[in-house]
């Protein structure tokens, strides 16, 4: 039941703000659909843009919901040591991570600062 809420809300999301012309990813892995990871892979993950040349983003934090702990706030756009440690102990195959609240520091040539809403990162671990 939790694999499909979160399915749906992720479907929701992107079908809602519908397509751009950047892919957020992570890890180098398109980010738009859930992913599946070993959770030794999330490792100094970095969570970035593959964009066409017109915007520039830079993500300045997201915050990560690990199951059976509170969701924490991370600045920057790397999983750190310390949430990953969390993540090795506390994770098990099945489990869903999900990366959300991505806030971008976003620039598109001549128009200055642009706010643009980004759907969350589900991720499985295998």
């Amino acid at each position: 039941m939790k694999r499909i809420i979160i399915y749906f809300s992720l479907f929701f999301s992107v079908s809602f703000y519908g397509q751009n012309d950047f892919i957020l990813t992570i890890k180098g892995i398109d980010a738009s659909k859930p992913i599946k990871f070993k959770k030794e892979a999330l490792k100094n993950a970095v969570i970035e843009f593959k964009d066409n040349k017109l915007i520039k983003f830079n993500i300045i934090g997201f915050k990560i919901k690990i199951p059976g702990v509170q969701a924490e706030e991370i600045k920057g756009n790397k999983i750190d040591e310390r949430i990953y440690n969390k993540i090795f102990r506390i994770v098990s195959k099945g489990d869903i991570i999900v990366i959300s609240d991505i806030k971008t520091n976003t620039f598109i040539e001549e128009k200055g600062p642009y706010p643009d809403p980004m759907f969350p990162i589900v991720i499985e671990i295998f």
